[in-house]
């Protein structure tokens, strides 16, 4: 467990080497350390032996009991220790920070103001999806706000972890695979979702003969798209394996999209092999019919039809409900430890 929300980073340039250089070769080594109250920062430094440091001020102070640094004080809660960068030196500080019982926080920022802008500096640094820069710029204002509740005031735990896993997908794209027959439109779709010729589109079944993949923005949600090959009965070696491969990735999809048209069924046979992934029946090529059963229908040369499922796609991934979620969202491992451990 944490204490009191404390965390530190040693900021690395050569990551696979132990040097903890802030450049290569360099001379300094840099730990940011960051706690949610100004005397959580005291605790947290006294306990590694280094002495008060004003705010605002830099002192060469003892660390650890291993090294004579520099401390940079930068505000109540933030502070910078700027010991030799020496390998064991280095260890012996985060040895010591971690039974003073802080928490390692890659991306901490010293322009932080406490323990959740730093989080939310971190996050908004590798955001990916446009929905997710609102909801981040409001976190730190909500986590201090449940931080000031007793346990008992506090959203559920267990619902706030829920609720925050799906949220995780604005920072690190969800993937959704795009299953159907061949020569109904897939690889169109794609095109039309991605507003580029991503997919080779030709009227000659079996085209796709490997899944292609890109980044698509779905009503604000960006995912990661994946068009396989159709599947049709009697197709070549080559083309069965392309179709084997496809299906492994979408073993590991977070959205199955089941294609079908007019004139092609959906692959129920190959889905129903597919256990644990969620789904949604889509009916292409809406300008010549409608498809039997589909739950959403759409013609992919109609961009009013593409916007539409566009949001009916990021609905099953990120309903409305989980964007309008008031709480705080548990977005690193940091946080979700502080809800885990909130009681203790």
């Amino acid at each position: 467990m944490t204490n009191a929300g404390v965390c530190f980073e040693i900021a690395t340039a050569q990551r696979g080497s132990g040097a903890g250089a802030t450049a290569p070769g360099g001379a300094i080594g840099v730990v940011h350390v960051c706690a949610p109250g100004a005397a959580a920062l005291d605790a947290a430094l006294g306990a590694i032996g280094v002495e008060p440091v004003a705010e605002g001020a830099a002192r060469v102070r003892r660390i650890a009991d291993i090294d004579d640094g520099l401390v940079a004080r930068w505000g109540p809660t933030s502070a910078t220790l700027m010991p030799h960068n020496a390998p064991a030196v280095l260890a012996r500080i985060e040895s010591a920070l971690r039974a003073a019982g802080a928490a390692p926080a890659p991306g901490l920022s010293p322009a932080a103001g406490d323990e959740f802008e730093a989080h939310t500096l971190a996050a908004l640094a590798r955001a990916r999806s446009p929905r997710a820069i609102d909801m981040l710029l409001a976190q730190p204002d909500r986590w201090r706000e449940w931080a000031s509740l007793r346990p008992d005031q506090r959203p559920d735990a267990a619902q706030t972890l829920r609720i925050s896993a799906r949220l995780d997908r604005l920072i690190d794209p969800p993937t959704v695979v795009a299953l159907g027959a061949t020569n109904i439109g897939k690889s169109t779709l794609l095109n039309a979702l991605a507003r580029e010729a991503l997919a080779i589109v030709a009227d000659e079944p079996g085209v796709t003969r490997d899944h292609v993949g890109a980044l698509v923005d779905l009503d604000g949600l960006l995912v990661r798209w994946v068009d396989t090959p159709g599947l049709r009965p009697g197709a070549a070696d080559a083309e069965r394996e392309a179709v084997a491969l496809a299906l492994d990735a979408a073993r590991g999809a977070d959205l199955l999209v089941l294609c079908a048209d007019p004139g092609e069924p959906f692959p129920d046979q190959i889905s129903s092999a597919i256990s644990g992934v969620g789904s949604i029946r889509v009916g292409l090529r809406a300008d010549t019919g409608e498809t039997p059963g589909a739950e959403a229908h759409v013609c992919a040369l109609l961009p009013d039809d593409v916007r539409r499922l566009a949001g009916t796609l990021r609905r099953r991934l990120l309903s409305d409900d989980d964007l309008a979620w008031g709480g705080p969202w548990a977005f690193c491992d940091a946080l979700r430890d502080r809800i885990s451990h909130a009681d203790a």
